[in-house]
């Protein structure tokens, strides 16, 4: 979602129309899902794209809870017995609790306490499955997450704009394209590892 929103606004600052920019990053998108796998969090992410493309391309608002929905009704259509697997829980949860409790929490909030209120509400929607599917609630991973999941999308932007720009050119200032991520994923591992330490 973050790479196909992110590249459909590319197109769109190069001048391309709504609908041809919402077919090229539909298409971009689709593509990714279907190259890794179509899991049932792929599937999701990428339907619920789609609508929010589709209702760009219209000049329509786009509501995530009925994207959401929609997509939720039409993949239990297919396969009832999705209800019973871990992933396709967890991955609706996660979305339920952006699209509601994250809504709520992060009203007029922009930069670094928004995304750590998202990932307040997605802990809070996510939690009780954890124990439900897994017997237990992780105390720490909890807290270490609320630190985790705001810079992500750093990570991610770090990644693709490196891999990229790397396309194209092998230099240094390409390679340090890469630092952020570097940075962040080392502090992620440094922090796990400190985690696993606390009894």
């Amino acid at each position: 979602s973050f790479i196909g929103m992110g590249f459909y606004k590319l197109v769109r600052r190069l001048g391309m129309g709504f609908w041809s920019s919402g077919v090229l990053a539909g298409v971009m998108v689709v593509s990714y899902a279907w190259m890794s796998g179509a899991s049932v969090s792929a599937k999701r992410a990428c339907g619920m794209l789609l609508f929010a493309l589709f209702g760009m391309a219209l000049g329509k608002s786009y509501d995530m809870l009925t994207a959401m929905g929609i997509l939720l009704a039409a993949l239990l259509w297919n396969n009832p017995f999705l209800f019973g697997y871990s992933g396709f829980v967890f991955s609706f949860a996660a979305v339920a609790g952006v699209g509601s409790v994250g809504k709520v929490l992060t009203e007029g909030k922009r930069g670094v306490p928004q995304a750590f209120w998202m990932s307040f509400a997605i802990q809070l929607m996510t939690l009780p499955l954890v124990a439900c599917y897994y017997y237990e609630i992780p105390v720490y991973a909890v807290f270490l997450n609320l630190f985790i999941l705001p810079m992500v999308s750093w990570v991610v932007l770090s990644g693709v704009c490196g891999g990229l720009f790397g396309l194209i050119w092998n230099t240094a200032w390409v390679k340090a394209l890469f630092l952020p991520a570097r940075l962040i994923l080392a502090v992620y591992e440094w922090l796990c590892i400190k985690m696993l330490q606390l009894p």
